[in-house]
Formats: structure tokens, sequence, C-alpha cells
């Protein structure tokens, strides 16, 4: 089905759905359920302390066909001959059963990797963001953490024709610490970053278009017409609010809870189609969250859709193993071995103090 990725910051696992139809006799009524198959996984694994899937997303080839997962280090050590230690770094990697099959890629600086993106058909780029990227300013030549993102082409490679999308404005100048590139994400014709420093550290997003013009920033501003947002520090637990965009603003639909005091639910955010019903769930990471006696560190939990709104209560809670932070990002991973449903990517970025990426993927059974 639509596979999907989960990060516990330090590995990446990729699980994939199974559809296991079951007839019973003298039955009318039907029940459905959504079963994760951990016998078929794909695990990815990454180097010591360089926090290998602190984010992750699923990039399609063009001209190929394949789908790789790209998937961030930011604690990554410098490439040979670059006069640094710690640059981090973005890594592609096929989808398949060699764990340590992943090849470093794009160019490395400033915790680069905190956030990537692909953009889908068909423009097929990749965006790459790196929030500590830091310029001096004035005569004392004081250090500003602007933050700064990269566009690759689909290939990974720059192309000139994409030097629009770079940002040149510097919106952030102006400001101490905007850490911009946080959050991103890219679409056909738009990027979207989360600058969490901006406006006193009340953050803000910021958008730019592909055709250039000056960037236009706003407190919340969004592009699509429903929007999530996951708030990490609201009431100690986080939240994610569901809005509506209108030109008015953004209306407060609906605001999901987290359950335990400093979990960072919210953390991370993907929407995907998981029971093919037609209406996007929704996956929230919570990569802080524990429980000591089971041996627990990081959740997802997972709320479908009903109609356009969403439970209260998930309806399915994913834990990872203790001190993994598993749920760290996430991301939907498509429908990669075609059998109808959606799947997920994740990430740990603590596992066995070296990152691990992995994918999960959703079936349905019916009865």
């Amino acid at each position: 089905g639509l596979d999907v990725c989960v990060c516990a910051s330090g590995s990446l696992r990729v699980l994939m759905a199974s559809s296991a139809p079951v007839l019973l006799s003298m039955l009318l009524a039907v029940c459905t359920a959504f079963n994760l198959d951990p016998l078929v996984s794909v695990v990815k694994s990454g180097g010591r302390r360089s926090l290998f899937g602190f984010s992750v997303a699923l990039h399609q080839d063009q001209s190929s066909g394949a789908y790789r997962l790209l998937v961030g280090a930011p604690m990554e050590r410098a490439e040979p001959g670059v006069l640094a230690n710690r640059t981090g770094g973005v890594y592609v990697c096929p989808i398949s059963s060699d764990p340590g099959d992943c090849t470093r890629d794009l160019i490395e600086d400033m915790w680069l990797g905190v956030s990537v993106a692909s953009q889908g058909p068909p423009g097929g780029r990749v965006l790459a963001c790196g929030h500590r990227f830091a310029k001096l300013y004035g005569a004392y030549r004081l250090r500003h953490m602007t933050g700064r993102c990269y566009v690759r082409g689909n290939h990974l490679q720059y192309n000139d024709s994409d030097a629009h999308w770079q940002n040149p404005d510097q919106v952030c100048s102006g400001e101490v610490m905007c850490t911009m590139g946080m959050s991103a994400a890219i679409s056909q014709t738009e990027i979207i970053v989360g600058s969490p420093g901006s406006f006193d550290w009340q953050g803000t997003s910021k958008n730019t278009a592909s055709h250039p013009k000056p960037v236009q920033a706003s407190r919340g501003g969004c592009v699509y017409s429903y929007v999530c947002a996951g708030n990490v520090h609201d009431d100690a637990r986080g939240s994610v609010f569901l809005a509506l965009k209108s030109s008015s603003g953004l209306q407060i639909l609906q605001r999901l809870r987290g359950e335990q005091t400093g979990s960072y639910y919210g953390n991370a955010l993907a929407v995907l189609d998981l029971n093919n019903d037609g209406w996007n769930d929704l996956l929230v990471g919570a990569p802080f969250f524990f429980q000591r006696l089971e041996e627990v560190g990081g959740a997802v939990y997972v709320y479908l859709n009903t109609g356009g709104r969403f439970d209260s209560r998930p309806t399915l809670v994913l834990r990872g193993p203790q001190h993994s932070a598993f749920g760290m990002s996430l991301c939907a991973a498509g429908d990669l071995d075609q059998d109808g449903f959606q799947g997920k990517a994740s990430g740990q970025s603590w596992g066995r103090s070296w990152g691990r990426s992995w994918e999960r993927s959703w079936g349905r059974s019916w009865g």
C-alpha cells in the first residue's frame, strides 16, 4: 500500500502494508482493521551521533521512476577537506534491504538536513534547509542565525534556472535568531519555511513563489486551503491546530492535544490517506514521549479522518524503543509495494547513539 516512513532520530524504518481479505459467513456487518507488517520493513542506519533520521522525505527520480529516501543528518561530520568539524548532511537511500547503502549528497553546512522535502512530479525538485546558518552584520560583526535553504533539481544537482527558489531576498537579515528552515515544504509553485525565532520567538512562516518576487512573511500564513500546524510547547504537552485558510486569515477548526508533558507532541506531522476512503488522515509525532516501565521512547499518533474531522482520541498509537526519539520526523512514503495502501517513513535520531530510519506499511482486512 501507500507505505509510511517513521523516524526515531537515529534510524528510519519503512514498513510495507499488507492486504488480507477474510470472509466470515453468517455475518452481515463489515469490520475494518488496519495492520502494520513488522516482518516486511526497510531499515537504514547512519553515523554515530549524526542525528541521522532527524528529517525524511520520499523522492522519485522522474527519468527512471525509482523511489529514494532523503534522510537528514544535521550533526554529521564534515567531509574531508572542509574546515569544520560537524556540518550536517543529507543522505540518499535506495529502497532496499541493505541498511548501509545510503550515500551522502547535496551541499553540507550549518545543520543542513534539519528539514528535507521533495516537490514531487512534475517539478521533482528537492529542498534541504539548515536553520543554524549564520551571517555577520555591522561594524561589530554581530552573528545573526538567519538559516538558509537550498533547492536542487530532480537529479539532486544545482540548476541555474532554479536560482530564484534560493530565497535571494534574505528575508531574515533583519532578525538575530530567525532560524529559518527549521521546518519546510515545497509545492509546485511555492516554498514554505518555518522560522520559530521570528517575532521574538512567536514564530512565523515565510512563502516564496516559483516566479521571482519579494518574499512575503506572515504569522501563520500558508498557501493551502486547510492547514495543520504543530505547537510543541502549547500547555507543555503540545498540540496540533487544524485551520481553514480564508481571505481574512486562518480560522481554527480543531485542536488536538498531546497527552504527556514534554513529549514534543506536534514536532512532526504527516498527512496521507491511510485507509483509501478519500479522506486524508493525520499522523503526529511526539519523539520525547516515554513510559519507563515499558521502555518506550517516542510515539506516533494516528488519527483517521471521519468526514472532515478527527476524534480527539487517536485511532492508534505507535511507540518506539527507549531513548530512540521515535517520531522525530514523518513522511508519506507512497504506495511502494503497489498494494493500494499508503505507507509512512519515520526516523529516530538517538537509537544506539547513531541514526536510523524505517518505513511502515498499512493494510486493510475485511470480515
